[in-house]
């Protein structure tokens, strides 16, 4: 595939390989960053040995949202790979499903599940510098909108459908990530 031709030509020298390697190492650090916090620091239980405590209500709502965005991205990919699959779809966008709601649902999803892992994590902070947890879903969201994912696709997009009445519409009257109540309809005959 592309990313493969393109780490062939980055492993040609090492410097040149050593940052996106770096870049990579850093990313996951960040994002697991909120359950490296709560594994380095466990407050005794009732007996004395390190444990966690009790499951709290930001569990609850953290475990539901990851549940949430998990569906919610699987959904979308599912959504995506199937409109991809069909012959007659090769040379359009998607609009339907999730698309209609939001120009790329599966960040949304991607997004909702490690906020939800730092909510989870959130009754297990105990000091400030715990707080430093909230950079994984922070990072995440400018990874995907400001760095890798939307603009690398936007760019794509524009250069196959720009001047597109259908695609004009749809990038005007769907949000980029967070998902309207109504979908967006493109009529048949743009």
């Amino acid at each position: 595939g592309i990313c493969c031709q393109r780490f062939d030509r980055l492993k040609k020298n090492g410097l040149t390989f050593f940052v996106p390697w770096a870049i990579q190492a850093l990313w996951v650090f960040f994002i697991d960053l909120p359950i490296i916090i709560i594994n380095h620091h466990q407050e005794p239980t009732a007996h004395g040995e390190a444990g966690f405590g009790r499951i709290s209500y930001l569990d609850m709502v953290g475990w539901s949202l990851w549940v949430f965005g998990f569906f919610f991205e699987l959904i979308a990919d599912s959504q995506k790979f199937a409109f991809r699959n069909k012959a007659s779809n090769h040379e359009k966008f998607i609009t339907s499903g999730l698309w209609a709601h939001s120009q790329h649902p599966n960040y949304f999803g991607e997004i909702c599940m490690w906020s939800a892992i730092t909510v989870s994590c959130v009754s297990s902070f105990t000091e400030a510098q715990h707080f430093l947890g909230f950079i994984s879903p922070l990072f995440t969201y400018v990874l995907l909108m400001h760095v890798s994912g939307v603009p690398m696709l936007r760019k794509k997009a524009d250069k196959k459908w720009k001047g597109n009445p259908a695609y004009e519409l749809y990038i005007a009257q769907t949000p980029v990530l967070i998902p309207k109540v109504s979908p967006t309809i493109i009529p048949k005959d743009e």
